[in-house]
């Protein structure tokens, strides 16, 4: 059963970091600006397609390495909480900062939601990775719910900001 929270877990991951990579390398300068209020200086540029390339790789691990998907979930693990350090010093030192997470032109300050959902990210890193080795006899309806559940939950964080302007 652990193997297909795991997998749910991985899929939503993959989801989320996904929208992101292909947002930002779409559009990556709203993305830089944003990177220019959490690291100033010279290593702007660095860093921000460091994160890009992360993400990157969290999707290519978890597909090239179903069901366990081990290395994507160490790798959402660091991103997502470097993220989650990132935005909470952004916040504390009033730095400001935008969140152009997904490659958006516009975007909502950073706030205590983005904290909180890269931090759901990183439990849902760390409970991926708990199950990647429980491999038993797998069953293709299980892969495909957990599958389901993973995106579905994926796509919802993706749009949280847009939901949250909308109801608010």
């Amino acid at each position: 059963m652990m193997i297909y929270t795991s997998i749910a877990c991985m899929a939503l991951l993959a989801t989320v970091f996904g929208m992101s990579f292909l947002g930002k390398l779409r559009n990556p300068g709203p993305f830089i600006q944003t990177m220019r209020s959490l690291v100033p200086g010279p290593s702007t540029i660095v860093v921000a397609y460091s994160v890009i390339g992360a993400e990157g790789l969290v999707v290519l691990f978890f597909l090239a390495s179903m069901p366990g998907a081990e290395w994507a979930a160490v790798t959402g693990f660091f991103l997502s909480g470097g993220l989650t350090i990132a935005f909470t010093l952004a916040m504390r030192r009033m730095r400001g900062g935008h969140c152009h997470c997904f490659g958006r032109s516009t975007a909502l300050r950073y706030s205590t939601r983005h904290v909180v959902r890269n931090l759901l990210l990183f439990a849902a890193a760390v409970t991926g990775y708990a199950g990647h080795g429980r491999v038993g006899e797998l069953e293709a309806h299980g892969i495909a719910a957990a599958l389901i559940i993973g995106v579905t939950i994926g796509s919802l964080t993706v749009i949280m900001d847009d939901l949250f302007v909308m109801l608010g």
